[in-house]
């Protein structure tokens, strides 16, 4: 036996978190890659799990659509033959023939966008498809995006990319994917679902074929694996717990009439007939409950304040927890909790931690603008000038802003920072979801609209000058403004 003195001394200078607790579980020490974990039958479980509750409870489902709205919208626009990304092009292509070349891989790339021509089956454009298959790697861990010879794609549900039973696990495919001694993926397995819940093997497309996006987590997965799957339990419970807590309530309200029959004296006949003619009065109220008990039996009905505060205050900290898995703040859920720079506080630490998740789509859109922009070269739809590649297409999706909290001092914050250098009109713009170029563009023509109805109207109407604007629509420059503060001062 060792000493205890020895025990104490060797943890004292030890890692708690591995030594031995019989207050806790003991820890596994089997290290296994995320694939192996969720085998394929877990997996299975897990996605029916992930799936089951998004169908059956708003909570769950609001979660997702909040995550949706953050990371899965995005604007297009090009920048091909952009001097400034690459001087080349300087040899290539006048300014206006530059102009006019991001005109048409727009409109190109607009049109690809729409219904029936983006996907195979004709129903989503590319934006709902986006956010369909974000839903897809958020719920089920990854979905596949098939790239077809006819310039479209075709959606792969994650639980259609799988084994056949029975397979053993040394045969270089991992959940479907077939991979070399790298892991890299060589081809995906694609299997079509029957009406009864079975799948039947369809094909198998080479790696170049297809985009597998998905949430990954540690280098040696394979598969995505969702992240909604650590709350899928505490999801569970809430939704369980509310069903619990209104079954409370509704027997809290009931009113019971009871008739306690001791047997200490009979009823006569009569006495009898009018006591059932009684009851069936009392019944046909269907507000009113009524127990008809045997000799000697008794009941009650308790009635008490439910759902009670501390059941109220338990299901805020498991909702709290529960959007967590995908970085919700808790005033996203209850708006009335929190000052408003408390608000606007968690709303951007959640932006922030929105960018990884949005570049995965980037990432994406890329993807799938090049090959779109290849299909249009080769169709003859699309032509570069000499030397130019596909490659050479530079463009961006930039995802949508969030609209001003308070317009006034946000925009006076921007300017600020805009003319004492701490940031650029164009990165404003993009961090509010817009292209500079064009609103600089659309601002023009606004001005250039506005003077010339003033004009025929005989209206006077100057150009407005750089500045932060005052109350009663003057504006005046920094230098201007500081002035005048001191002076009131």
């Amino acid at each position: 036996m060792i000493p205890a003195e020895s025990v104490s001394q060797t943890k004292r200078f030890g890692y708690d978190a591995v030594a031995p607790d019989s207050r806790r579980p003991a820890i596994p020490s089997v290290l296994r890659s995320e694939d192996w974990e969720l085998d394929p039958l877990r997996r299975r479980k897990a996605v029916a799990g992930s799936r089951d509750i998004l169908r059956n409870f708003s909570l769950a489902k609001w979660a997702v659509n909040r995550h949706l709205d953050y990371v899965s919208r995005f604007t297009f626009k090009s920048s091909a033959g952009d001097l400034e990304l690459d001087p080349k092009f300087a040899a290539l292509l006048t300014p206006d023939e530059s102009q006019r070349l991001n005109n048409q891989i727009e409109e190109i790339i607009w049109q690809w966008g729409q219904p029936g021509n983006f996907e195979v089956t004709g129903r989503f454009s590319l934006a709902k498809f986006l956010r369909m298959a974000e839903a897809a790697r958020v719920v089920d861990g990854d979905i596949g995006i098939l790239k077809l010879a006819d310039g479209r794609v075709q959606a792969v549900e994650g639980d259609r990319i799988r084994d056949e039973y029975g397979i053993p696990k040394d045969n270089g495919i991992v959940h479907g994917v077939r991979i070399n001694d790298w892991q890299e993926p060589l081809a995906y397995r694609i299997f079509r679902r029957t009406p009864q819940g079975q799948f039947v093997f369809e094909r198998e497309v080479p790696a170049e074929n297809m985009i597998l996006h998905g949430y990954f987590e540690t280098f040696d997965q394979v598969r995505g694996i969702s992240p909604v799957l650590s709350a899928v339990n505490s999801f569970r419970d809430i939704y369980e717990g509310f069903d619990a807590a209104l079954i409370k309530a509704k027997l809290s309200q009931m009113m019971g009439i009871k008739y306690t029959n001791n047997g200490a004296f009979e009823l006569s006949a009569e006495q009898k007939a009018e006591l059932t003619a009684r009851r069936k009065q009392v019944l046909r109220d269907k507000s009113i409950l009524m127990f008809d008990l045997l000799e000697g039996e008794d009941a009650e009905i308790m009635e008490s304040s439910q759902p009670s505060n501390q059941f109220q205050d338990y299901m805020r900290l498991m909702i709290q927890v529960s959007i967590k898995a995908l970085d919700l703040p808790y005033s996203m859920f209850d708006e009335t909790k929190g000052t408003f720079y408390g608000n606007k506080a968690g709303l951007t630490m959640y932006i922030e931690s929105c960018d990884s998740k949005r570049q995965d789509n980037i990432h994406l859109l890329n993807q799938l603008t090049r090959f779109r922009l290849a299909y249009e070269i080769m169709e003859g739809r699309l032509r570069l000038p000499g030397g130019m590649t596909v490659n050479d297409i530079y463009f961006t999706w930039m995802p949508n802003g969030l609209p001003w909290w308070d317009a006034e001092k946000e925009s006076k914050g921007l300017f600020s920072s805009i003319l004492y250098g701490f940031s650029s009109p164009e990165e404003v713009c993009s961090k509010l979801g817009k292209n500079f170029e064009e609103t600089t563009r659309q601002t023009v023509r606004n001005f250039k609209f506005m003077r010339d109805e003033y004009a025929k109207a005989g209206i006077p109407w100057a150009m407005p000058s750089l500045g932060m604007p005052q109350t009663g629509g003057e504006f005046q420059t920094i230098e201007q403004n500081e002035r005048k503060e001191n002076e009131s001062f």
